[in-house]
């Protein structure tokens, strides 16, 4: 690949990493549409390494909070009753709800040698995500937004925890999955974007570790090129930085509707590009 096919390539890879939308339309516009192939593994990689770095930076605060919260309910167990929780305690709770059952299906699924191949369908990948778009209408319309940073429910941390195990498949973003949940349950937009970007950021942090421990740095630096990838770091981090200042004013201002439509636009074009390729 050129450096621009690997520029392109990586910026579209960010924003699948960010964005509630699906990766195959991505997949299918430079693998099918434009026939450009690469080492994706290794830009896997750099994207993700980069991915954790922003989430880490970004969320700074956040992160020290919940990791004190951890030692302190390590240390003294008994901080975790209702009645001695500190609220940092409560959102660390409300997390390893919500997110630890997708942490178990993931881990089972790379381990399984059960084909997913099915799964992938074209047709299947383009009615999911209009399948996502109405669930995003509906959760638009639902909300109420009666409930906001600090007010935290293990009761919904265990729907959102459902909810998430349908993000395994690709059609379906973590993102984007977390979202309708947390306007199904009424919360206002600045909680929806922490909360679903922190989870996110767990997830990133697992899989850039889990492709760390197969793919060396020193080797994805080597395969990519080292010009090409620091190229890929600064293009990555700037999308994913530049992705999370605007995010959270998207959700307040917009209400993400121009995600919806977006989705709906990829669930189209998922269908018609099926057809075309096969005809």
């Amino acid at each position: 690949m050129s450096t621009f096919q690997i520029l392109i390539e990586a910026f579209m890879r960010a924003l699948n990493h960010l964005l509630p939308v699906s990766d195959a339309f991505s997949r299918s516009l430079l693998e099918d549409a434009l026939h450009w192939s690469g080492p994706s593994a290794e830009l896997e990689l750099l994207i993700l390494t980069v991915a954790s770095a922003a989430f880490l930076i970004y969320f700074r605060f956040d992160w020290l909070a919940l990791f004190s919260a951890l030692l302190r309910s390590l240390l003294n167990p008994r901080s975790l009753l209702p009645e001695q929780r500190t609220l940092d305690q409560h959102a660390l709770l409300f997390l390893i709800i919500a997110g630890a059952p997708l942490a178990v299906l993931r881990m089972a699924l790379r381990h399984s040698s059960v084909s997913l191949e099915a799964l992938g369908h074209p047709v299947l990948l383009s009615l999911l995500t209009l399948v996502m778009a109405a669930l995003f209408h509906f959760s638009l319309r639902w909300n109420k937004r009666i409930h906001g940073l600090n007010h935290l429910k293990l009761t919904h941390g265990a729907l959102l925890a459902g909810l998430c195990l349908f993000s395994a498949h690709p059609a379906l973003p973590l993102t984007g999955v977390l979202w309708i949940g947390f306007a199904f349950c009424n919360y206002h937009y600045e909680a929806i974007f922490k909360y679903s970007m922190l989870l996110s950021g767990v997830f990133v942090f697992g899989e850039t570790a889990s492709l760390l421990a197969s793919n060396g740095f020193r080797e994805a630096f080597d395969l990519v090129g080292r010009l090409n990838s620091v190229a890929v770091l600064v293009v990555g981090f700037s999308v994913f930085w530049i992705g999370l200042e605007n995010l959270g004013k998207s959700l307040s201002e917009s209400t993400y509707k121009n995600f919806l439509w977006l989705n709906v636009l990829i669930g189209i074009y998922l269908f018609a590009g099926f057809f075309i390729l096969k005809g």
